[in-house]
């Protein structure tokens, strides 16, 4: 994660994912029906999902890799589950806002390696409890071209 000016106009946020919550109610059903499997799997139960909207190009790489967030693409986060046993997709907060990263255990350590699939960005290592992760990415809607 870099400093970067909060500013949505600002030319340099966008090598950042920023993400954006939408409500369900917003108009989203179709979205929200979707993820009924999701949302009826026990292994969820207490967790509160939340959809996400992704902005920003640091999680495409190059070449482009199926396992990319895109901008454009959707992802359900389970928020709260913030436990980095091995490795994952998380969202963390970067002091400006939501970011979704590959966040790692480094090996015999309480250090977390926070990653973008773009080598321009990066990597930080942090202590697990300076992390600010907020949850889970544990799914995906990408669109069709």
């Amino acid at each position: 994660m870099t400093t970067k000016s909060p500013n949505p106009e600002d030319p340099a946020i966008d090598v950042q994912q920023m993400l954006l919550p939408v409500p369900a109610s917003d108009g989203f059903r179709l979205l929200t029906d979707e993820l009924r499997p999701l949302l009826d799997d026990e292994r969820y139960a207490g967790n509160a999902l939340e959809l996400f909207l992704i902005k920003g190009d640091s999680m495409v790489s190059e070449p482009r890799h199926p396992s990319d967030l895109c901008p454009g693409d959707w992802v359900v986060v389970r928020l709260g589950d913030t436990r980095v046993n091995d490795s994952g997709l998380f969202v963390v907060f970067d002091g400006h806002g939501l970011i979704a990263k590959h966040v790692s255990r480094i090996a015999t350590t309480s250090r977390v390696r926070i990653t973008s699939n773009d080598p321009r960005v990066l990597a930080q290592e942090v202590d697990e409890a300076d992390a600010r992760i907020m949850g889970r990415i544990v799914a995906r809607w990408q669109r069709l071209h």
